[in-house]
């Protein structure tokens, strides 16, 4: 594997912050902190967070290109991401269920967008980082809202409406609950339609008044799964809901849009005293 001698651009998107730089190159992430380290030519630094437990120097990605054993002819171009920390472990969302890297270990990605990080005290942490094989960029990485917009990544947005966002807050919110409150899986239709106030608890039980309160919320996450898989082709797996990838995937395109922001939960808690019971 080489990256000499390669165009196009590598991308890394932290919330609402975005980095673009030209290939070959190498993106390390981690703990936001005041004094750089001098770095060697072809790597750039993009902060996370501030957080303590958070190592400054957390994983690396870098775009690499595959070749051929035989003849040396390329096979395309890839991500390698590198676990540089020595006491956090990432996790890699790439097609499937999250990949776990170790401390000093390294993956090579089988798609050219994926998903880098891991639980820190109780929330996603991590970048989404694409790779390109053409369309060289200027050579001097920008951050978004610097100057030369031209070179930078502004990140997709989502439209969603406020029922969409209330449906999501109540289908996910105790994902970002800290224990005992935290609790990895979906809430459950039946309740969703209860913390909304679209059905009362004592009528679940009724299978036809479920289904009819449950129209317009189920066919809200439809239309956001749509828009992220024209935004975000191929991130969704094709599988159906029910099962976990599709949440652990959905959970993450919101999480990078900074949609589970602790004020908006603050807020859908206040709106909605059910959700808490």
């Amino acid at each position: 594997m080489t990256s000499a001698g390669v165009t196009g651009d590598l991308r890394a998107q932290v919330g609402a912050r975005s980095l673009v730089v030209r290939r070959p190159h190498r993106i390390i992430f981690g703990r936001r902190h005041q004094a750089q380290d001098a770095r060697p030519i072809g790597e750039s630094f993009l902060a996370i967070t501030s957080h303590e437990t958070m190592s400054r120097r957390w994983f690396g990605v870098e775009d690499v290109e595959l070749t051929a054993a035989l003849d040396g002819q390329s096979e395309g171009v890839s991500l390698m991401v590198r676990a540089e920390s020595e006491a956090n472990p990432v996790r890699i969302w790439d097609g499937g269920d999250p990949v776990r890297l170790v401390p000093g270990g390294k993956y090579l990605a089988q798609n050219t967008v994926i998903f880098v990080g891991d639980l820190i005290e109780g929330r996603i942490w991590g970048a989404r980082i694409e790779v390109t094989a053409a369309r060289p960029l200027a050579s001097t990485p920008r951050l978004a809202g610097h100057s030369s917009a031209a070179s930078t990544l502004q990140p997709a947005e989502l439209d969603l409406t406020p029922f969409a966002s209330d449906v999501l807050l109540a289908r996910y919110h105790r994902y970002y609950r800290h224990p005992p409150d935290f609790d990895p899986q979906p809430v459950g239709w039946a309740d969703v339609a209860v913390i909304l106030g679209l059905i009362d608890i004592r009528e679940t039980s009724d299978r036809s008044a479920l289904r009819r309160a449950l129209k317009d919320p189920q066919d809200a996450v439809g239309k956001v799964k749509q828009q992220i898989e024209v935004l975000f082709p191929g991130w969704l797996p094709p599988s159906s809901e029910t099962q976990k990838t599709f949440h652990d995937h959905l959970r993450t395109v919101l999480e990078m849009r900074g949609f589970f922001d602790p004020s908006r939960l603050r807020g859908f808690d206040a709106r909605f005293p059910a959700a808490l019971g």
